[in-house]
């Protein structure tokens, strides 16, 4: 039998470890939600809130995950029947420990794109969902399309480089002018490669690079290059 002080002291400890672990999953980055094996929510964590939308986790728990599943017309009213097959399965799924890009539903009943990670909790019938949104990511590869379709429609060659002489981007032209198939064969590569001239003149590029930065990036190249080359080079 445990002393009235010893269960006291027990029910604080319990209390205080919840309150950590509460503390932990609040400090996440990504949304949390914890289902049980009926797909109704048990828990959330601050950040699915402010991602989904909603001001209290009250609003959330004991409701059925579908609430949050977006996509394609009749995938949220199927996502229970999804969860009970699961079940079935003995909770054996490619799912568990891979993220993959889906569509979530905001409160508003607004869509996102999210990567999604889900986990089962050992010796229990328990789900943990890691849910990210992509939003920003999505917007930043269509600029990064649009910019590239800018690019492309150059009829000069355009290569961009960092300040290692390192290639970072290229556009179609430049492709065809120098007899690349694709941009990844140069992506990544020095820009010695584009470089003739006469002998040892490619060899020290990386040199010269090295001074045309040492000297605060000022130098004649940056008119010359764009005069005496149909080759427009950004550095």
């Amino acid at each position: 039998m445990f002393s009235l002080s010893e269960q006291k002291h027990s029910r604080s400890t319990d209390q205080e470890q919840a309150q950590l672990n509460k503390s932990i999953l609040d400090s996440s980055f990504e949304a949390i939600v914890v289902a049980n094996d009926d797909g109704k929510i048990i828990k959330v964590n601050d950040s699915m809130l402010s991602i989904f939308g909603y001001e209290s986790s009250e609003h959330v728990e004991g409701q059925d995950l579908s609430i949050l599943v977006g996509g394609r017309e009749g995938h949220a009213e199927n996502h229970s029947s999804s969860m009970k097959k699961f079940w079935e399965r003995g909770g054996q799924s490619t799912i568990l420990g891979e993220t993959r890009n889906l569509v979530a539903k905001h409160l508003d009943g607004t869509e996102f794109p999210c990567r999604i990670g889900i986990r089962k909790v050992r010796d229990s019938n328990l789900l943990v969902g890691f849910i990210h949104n992509i939003s920003h990511e999505r917007w930043l590869e269509r600029e990064q399309h649009g910019n590239q379709s800018i690019l492309d429609s150059s009829f000069e060659a355009i290569v961009v480089a960092d300040d290692e002489g390192k290639i970072s981007k290229v556009n179609a032209a430049m492709l065809e002018i120098f007899g690349y198939d694709r941009s990844d064969d140069v992506v990544g590569q020095n820009l010695s490669m584009l470089v003739g001239g006469q002998e040892g003149y490619a060899e020290n590029h990386s040199t010269y690079m090295k001074k045309f930065w040492e000297r605060g990036g000022q130098s004649t190249i940056l008119v010359r290059a764009t005069v005496c080359s149909k080759v427009t080079l950004f550095c």
